[in-house]
């Protein structure tokens, strides 16, 4: 017969598997509809915006040729004409440098999904055809919640995994033994989820280590600043699938980064929650409260199950009893003496 406790592991174990595998196929089909979705309208954008830089190009050759006789005033009213034909070109120089490195690519769009997914959002890349909005409205309704089952069974594997390593080393404090584990783990995920991973971004996008490891924190907190995204800079001489494939890469490390630093935040917190119980008991050791000690007080007291008000009672019967043996001790040798209460002879006489 199986063991319980295996069989549980193995459902975890599948669970996370299967999750994980539906989130990538989510992932991945998502992508493709997307690019289906958008790519068409990039192109023509990126088609009118090479026209536009035509026509102010031939606008700007037939405006200097037509000069003649240049005076400050006719100057002045051309360098006019030409900045605001460049004013009016950067829309369209930004849609043509775009269209050299298009952005609704699978590699790309990929990326994209998984910033929907994980609710990174960095704006540099939206749906701007009404069924690319209409569509990425229920792609996120639905990944959303997926991608919170998948970083949970994750999270449950690798807490688990932080669970047994615990109970293998015996330990007489296991308080402190749980916090350095807690830290180790820490620090491994700093060094794997920020630390190499900037210094690779360093080494791709020209950034410096510093401006590396702001956007793995960004990324991973899941803010999202937008201000710095892997892929866009122009200094990247990447090829449009070595792109591709770098920025599935770089999907694939938010996922794992991610799922690895919500694991370490809900270990942080069950670790200060054990800490202020720890050191409520202790403190509670030390210095017991009144009620504690008045308790202590009639415990003390009573002997056998027998209260402290019955054998205070219990003493002054027996004080009564030897009052009145002494009375009649003194009447029996014929001494006067003052007669004892009554009660007391009763209480003899019983």
């Amino acid at each position: 017969m199986a063991c319980p406790k295996c069989c549980t592991t193995w459902n975890v174990y599948w669970q996370a598997f299967t999750f994980s595998l539906i989130l990538v196929l989510y992932l991945i089909i998502g992508g493709g509809i997307f690019v289906a979705l958008e790519q068409p309208a990039e192109s023509e954008r990126a088609a009118e915006a090479v026209r536009q830089i035509q026509v102010a190009n031939e606008t700007i050759l037939r405006t200097v040729l037509n000069i003649s006789n240049l005076t400050e005033e006719r100057a002045q009213n051309v360098t006019n004409q030409v900045l605001a034909i460049l004013s009016e070109l950067a829309p369209q120089v930004v849609a043509a440098n775009k269209a050299r490195t298009p952005l609704w690519q699978l590699g790309p769009a990929i990326f994209f999904t998984t910033t929907v997914v994980t609710t990174i959002g960095y704006g540099n890349i939206a749906p701007s055809t009404p069924g690319g909005q209409t569509f990425f409205v229920f792609y996120a309704i639905a990944g959303i919640p997926l991608a919170l089952i998948v970083f949970s069974s994750i999270g449950t594997i690798l807490s688990n995994a932080l669970g047994s390593l615990v109970g293998r080393i015996k330990s007489k404090r296991p308080l402190p033994l749980k916090i350095a584990v807690v830290v180790g783990a820490i620090i491994t995920g700093l060094v794997l989820c920020i630390f190499i991973p900037a210094i690779i971004f360093m080494a791709i996008e020209g950034w410096t280590y510093r401006q590396s490891a702001y956007y793995c924190v960004v990324s991973l907190t899941t803010i999202g600043f937008g201000d710095f995204v892997p892929g866009q800079s122009t200094s990247t001489d990447l090829s449009v699938g070595v792109r591709g494939v770098y920025k599935v890469c770089t999907a694939c490390w938010l996922l794992f980064g991610i799922a690895f630093l919500s694991l370490l935040i809900a270990e942080v917190q069950k670790l200060f929650t054990a800490s202020v119980a720890a050191i409520n008991k202790l403190f509670k050791k030390e210095k017991p409260d009144e009620g504690t000690k008045e308790l202590g007080k009639v415990d003390s007291s009573a002997e056998h199950g027998v209260p402290l008000e019955t054998k205070q009672e219990s003493q002054t019967a027996r004080e009564q009893n030897a009052a009145a043996l002494e009375h009649k001790t003194t009447v029996d040798q014929g001494t006067p003496k003052e007669a004892p209460p009554l009660s007391t002879v009763e209480t003899d006489a019983k």
